[in-house]
Parts: structure tokens; sequence; C-alpha cells
């Protein structure tokens, strides 16, 4: 993806990793092999696997993220289902939990990712936010995550953060699947082309 011809391309990663429902352990041979002993304790164990799928599937994208990231100015953004909220263990291994500026303050982490949950955070009053809907629980299980490139507040910033809308209204009607829709909400992030001044990266540069 290439949206400026004066600029690296971008590089965008799909991913959708171990969603939360237990793993079947049931089909497992050493289940059958003492059924007595596992049966009570296979809802548990089978979230535990679900957990720790999920968690070696962000450890590994996140390895190919560093690959990719680590001393470039290579723009990156993660898109999908991480089956996880924004400030999971699943989200913070991707993430590398980035530190968020206020002000006029200028940073960036060369592998951080941000999230554009965090981003319309910090421009809107509410934080009503989900885009999935499960035993009329409410949790933000799709994200979009961008490198320090679409961060504000990086000096190395490109592209600046315009918002963010998710589509979830049909989450609340119970016959939204027989309409054609999808179980989760749509995220739409937006941004727009605006580089930071040579002049404030070189004063950042500077600060100690």
């Amino acid at each position: 993806m290439r949206p400026r011809r004066d600029y690296d391309p971008i590089h965008v990663y799909v991913c959708h990793l171990k969603s939360k429902n237990p793993t079947e352990v049931f089909r497992e041979a050493w289940f059958r092999a003492d059924t007595a002993t596992y049966q009570k304790h296979q809802t548990n164990l089978g979230a535990a696997l679900s957990t720790i799928r999920r968690t070696a599937e962000a450890a590994a994208l996140r390895f190919l993220l560093s690959e990719q990231m680590k001393g470039t100015r290579t723009p990156v953004i993660v898109l999908g289902d991480i089956n996880d909220a924004q400030n999971s263990n699943t989200a913070n291994i991707l993430t590398e939990q980035p530190r968020y500026l206020v002000g006029d303050s200028l940073g960036g982490g060369d592998v951080s990712l941000y999230t554009a949950q965090t981003l319309q955070e910090y421009r809107s009053t509410r934080d009503v936010y989900y885009t999935h809907i499960f035993q009329d629980m409410m949790e933000s299980l799709d994200h979009v995550l961008v490198s320090e490139e679409f961060y504000d507040n990086s000096r190395h910033r490109i592209w600046m953060f315009d918002g963010m809308t998710v589509n979830n209204d049909h989450l609340n009607f119970a016959d939204h699947k027989q309409s054609g829709t999808n179980d989760h909400g749509l995220i739409c992030a937006h941004f727009k082309y605006k580089p930071i001044k040579v002049e404030a990266r070189q004063i950042a540069d500077a600060a100690p």
C-alpha cells in the first residue's frame, strides 16, 4: 500500500487471533484416557488453552512486526480481531505498551503500536466503544493499531489521527445474523496527511 509516492509503502498486517471460546479438550487423547478426572474441569482447561494459543499468536505476530519496524521508518498498520481488550496482555504484547503523550510533547516508539481506541479516547468526552456482545457483555475485541508514523505526538509523524467510528448498532438486534450482518462491529479509523514540521522535530531531538 503506497498512498503517497514520496514515502515508503505502508505495511498492513491483518490478524484474527484465537477466540475466547474454550478449546474442545474432550477431543484430545489425554482427556479420553482419563475422562473421570478431566470432565469436570474441561471448561477451564479449554479456556486456559485458548488463552495460551492467543498469547502465542500475538507473540509470533509481534516478532514479525519488530523485524519490520526496528530501526526503520516503515509505516505499519495492524487490523483485526485479536479477541481481547484494549489493555489485555494480548494487546500489550502487540503494542509493546507505548506511552501516550499529551500537549505539545513529542516522542514515539520505534517499534510501538498505538491503538485507535486510545487515540479516540484522548479526543472524546465519552468512551462507549464495543465491537462484540456475548451474553449481554459488551467488549472491544477488534482493533486498529498503528505505528508512530500515524501518532500525533511522534517526532516522526507523517499522518495525524482524524477520528474513529464504530458501526455496531446491528449487534443489538437479535436477528442481525438473519439480515446478513457480522457478529462484530466495524471500525473505521481516519488519518490525514500532516507530517510534523522539521523545526518541531529538531527541537524534540535536542531536548534532554
